[in-house]
Order: structure tokens, then C-alpha cells, then sequence
């Protein structure tokens, strides 16, 4: 295999780092209270993140619409 000298490298998916800081967050908040310092740099990653993944164009609103009310059918 012909070696080209230039390394290929693909980003990972931001919604699922995105989805595990959040995570993350909400458990360090759980066990810690939210004024901890850990907790605070865990929601500010996670913010972070979030905000990158709504820059790059996905839309959490076009994913999870406002929920309507149902009318049931008689």
C-alpha cells in the first residue's frame, strides 16, 4: 500500500459528545449539588458543546417539536 505521508483523521459526531456531557452533568449535579465547581465545569462543557452542535446546523427544534395538544377523535 503506497504510503501518501498525509494522516486521515474523521471527527467524531458531536450530537452523541454533546448527549454524553450532558449526561454527565446531570449525574456530577446529582451527587454533588449544583454549586459544585466540578458540577459547574461539566454544565459548561456540556453547554459548549451544545452550542457547537446547533452552529454546525442540527436544530434540536426541527428534532423535538414543541409538543401540541391531541384532540381525541370520536
Amino acid at each position: 500500500m503506497p504510503r501518501t505521508g498525509r494522516l486521515t483523521t474523521t471527527r467524531p459526531d458531536p450530537i452523541p459528545a454533546a448527549r454524553r456531557a450532558a449526561s454527565l452533568a446531570r449525574r456530577a449535579a446529582a451527587r454533588h449539588g449544583p454549586r459544585h465547581p466540578a458540577v459547574r465545569a461539566a454544565l459548561h462543557l456540556a453547554a459548549a458543546l451544545a452550542a457547537r452542535v446547533w452552529d454546525t446546523g442540527h436544530r434540536v427544534t426541527a428534532l423535538h417539536p414543541a409538543p401540541t395538544s391531541r384532540q381525541e377523535h370520536s
